[in-house]
């Protein structure tokens, strides 16, 4: 007890205990553990400010792992429909360049994105475009969250259309076979528990698996390559036959199909496009800087670049012009080493799922506390109970599109026509020009730096010309 008019200093114990916490043994304990939720999430249950923060040290991620991550959301289902646009005859090597091009360039437009979220410190869509200047942020968020609703909605009939052959052939019953019952365990056991991933740093693991899954299936198809078990126009004969001399064909250099040219650079706008993604990259990477996002952004697209050069390539070599859109198709029934490979990508489809639901769920809670204070109802606090329910509604309407609809892959390519397009190349080229995208230009910054930052505008007119052409190509059949 004090004697004087001096105040008393609380000890570090004293702090320790007004923070939740409890000394005991000479250690800091937590008063209350996590619960199994919190453990599978990797997320905390404290809501301070409005946010979502973790109590049991940060959710941050190293660039290391953000690369996986990175990585993992840009190898999904379109890198095995890349060998389908070669059909009209343009040489392998143009095609090639095709992919490494637009890789650079996307892979650029990721980098402007991280770019704004340093200067601006903003962790999501919505955010990002209030703070560069622009008004309706709210639309940038709807957008993404209608995108991503279409975009796993296709994972659900694709998913079981992968999986019913596969148990067929293990042995299952018919009868077991049903594909709305298969679709609705795929839904309630497989991606309603993957909904419940939010971060980064909690789907290290499963981006893992699905990277190693997608090398997989690169590897079985080289040895079916190279081992000459397919003959040209993609007879499996089941032995392996005698390699061709010429392992690269003779005019690789050809450009005999412009058409084809332009749907290979539209799938692959479609295939790295994690841009809607890029403020939850930013805000989540430990240490976050412009220098260290740029860091993340190479080393990822031009890994990326090779795995999509490779999927085309040999892929083409293997079928030739008989390639099919979906390059899983073209393997027969009776291959063993393909059946591999079916529950390899069916394994890749997964883990993709959380990456694109993350994002879209965080905003459609965000938004449904601004319609209930919009109402004058009370917003609801708890913004775990907000993002849990939104989970759910989601979810549901995931499965009642997968499954209503029989096809959803035309409404798929008209909303991937628009919103790829815009979050890849138009977003990124108008918040570069903005007096934060400028911000670095000085009055003593030379003119070539003044060109190179006024030239991120040619992603806007870019950006337009693929959605248009994009829209066409799917009005035309």
């Amino acid at each position: 007890q004090p004697t004087s008019g001096l105040p008393v200093v609380p000890t570090s114990a004293a702090k320790s205990a007004e923070a939740g916490l409890a000394v005991r043994g000479g250690g800091l304990l937590r008063r209350k553990p996590r619960s199994w939720l919190e453990k599978f999430t990797g997320t905390g249950s404290k809501v301070r400010g409005g946010g979502f923060l973790s109590r049991f040290g940060d959710n941050k991620v190293s660039i290391g792992d953000a690369s996986v991550s990175l990585l993992k959301n840009c190898v999904g289902m379109s890198s095995l429909t890349f060998s389908g646009t070669a059909s009209g005859g343009n040489g392998i090597g143009t095609c090639v360049l095709l992919i490494l091009y637009m890789t650079c360039m996307t892979g650029r437009t990721f980098e402007l994105i991280g770019k704004c979220c340093d200067r601006t410190k903003a962790d999501n869509l919505e955010k990002l475009w209030e703070k560069c200047g622009y008004k309706h942020g709210w639309m940038v968020d709807v957008a993404m969250i209608g995108y991503s609703i279409m975009c796993l909605s296709c994972y659900v009939p694709f998913l079981s259309s992968v999986v019913i052959p596969l148990l067929s052939n293990a042995g299952v019953n018919q009868k077991y076979l049903n594909v709305v019952g298969v679709k609705t365990c795929i839904c309630a056991f497989v991606f309603l528990p993957l909904s419940f991933l939010r971060t980064l740093k909690s789907m290290t693991f499963t981006s893992i698996l699905g990277n190693l899954s997608a090398g997989s299936t690169l590897v079985v198809i080289a040895i079916r390559y190279f081992d000459g078990s397919y003959r040209p126009g993609g007879q499996f004969d089941g032995a392996p036959g005698v390699l061709p001399i010429d392992i690269v064909p003779r005019n690789i250099w050809a450009i005999n199909d412009w058409s084809g040219l332009l749907s290979l650079a539209l799938r692959m706008c479609f295939a790295a496009s994690a841009h809607y993604v890029g403020p939850k990259y930013f805000s989540e990477l430990r240490d976050a800087s412009s220098e260290r996002f740029r860091k993340l952004t190479w080393n990822v697209y031009p890994i990326l670049g090779c795995i999509y050069s490779l999927f085309f390539t040999l892929g083409y070599l293997l079928f030739g012009s008989q390639t099919q859109a979906a390059l899983l198709s073209n393997f027969a029934d009776n291959d063993r080493l393909a059946y591999l490979c079916r529950w390899a990508y069916a394994v890749v489809s997964v883990t993709m799922y959380p990456l694109v639901f993350a994002s879209a769920a965080t905003a459609a809670s965000r938004g449904l506390i601004r319609v209930r204070q919009k109402l004058q109802k009370r917003a609801i606090l708890n913004e775990r109970f907000n993002y849990f329910a939104v989970v759910w509604a989601m979810n549901i309407l995931i499965y009642a599109i997968g499954t209503v609809f029989t096809d959803v892959g035309q409404i798929a390519d008209f909303m991937g026509a628009i919103f790829t397009q815009l979050f890849v190349f138009v977003l990124p080229g108008l918040l570069s020009q903005t007096s934060v995208g400028l911000m670095e230009l000085t009055e003593s910054s030379s003119k070539l730096d003044r060109l190179k930052a006024r030239a991120n505008a040619l992603f806007i007119p870019i950006g337009f010309f693929f959605m248009y052409t994009g829209l066409a190509r799917v009005f035309s059949g």
